[in-house]
């Protein structure tokens, strides 16, 4: 996959990581994330990423307009809809924004701290919250990340019934 926009440029080869039935769209390659065997129900897999970004230019992190303009752009870059959002700017310094869709993303910052913490969850085989992170690092540029992704499985199975164990993998993904 390759997007481009305003001079920003991500490209994320797009391995297959799913199993047969497993519900996974393709996707980066993790060789760290472990996948469940495929079973006889069906199962939705949700991903969810979470990365804090350490770092970031002050006047990135306190620009609104920035910081909504990539977190829609790297939502939309990851394969997902934009159903509704907002951005809010804090006095004296900070920005909030959120984006929700069949899945959910975003941003909070500590611009005195060059710190921003992102989350990303997507449900279903095409949205890839990896991705999203991706994209957000190029615009963010931030000097070191710190990231972890979650597989989050819905098995189509009685409520009392046994559900697979949800699986983390740590990643780290190397500043632009």
């Amino acid at each position: 996959m390759s997007l481009h926009r305003q001079g920003i440029h991500v490209s994320i080869s797009q391995n297959v990581i799913r199993q047969a039935d497993c519900g996974l769209a393709p996707g980066p390659s993790l060789a760290s994330v472990q996948h469940a065997e495929p079973s006889a129900s069906p199962i939705i897999r949700g991903r969810h990423v979470v990365a804090t970004m350490y770092g970031v230019p002050f006047d990135v992190l306190n620009n609104t307009e920035l910081l909504w303009t990539a977190l829609t752009d790297a939502v939309l870059a990851a394969g997902a809809t934009i159903m509704t959002g907002a951005a809010h700017h804090f006095t004296p310094f900070g920005v909030t924004g959120l984006v929700l869709g069949e899945s959910h993303a975003s941003i909070h910052t500590w611009p005195q701290r060059g710190i921003a913490m992102v989350d990303f969850f997507t449900c279903g085989p095409v949205a890839d919250p990896q991705v999203a992170l991706a994209y957000l690092q190029q615009v963010l540029a931030p000097t070191h990340i710190e990231s972890a992704m979650m597989i989050r499985d819905v098995v189509d199975a009685p409520f009392s019934a046994p559900r697979p164990a949800p699986q983390t993998a740590v990643f780290h993904v190397a500043p632009a």
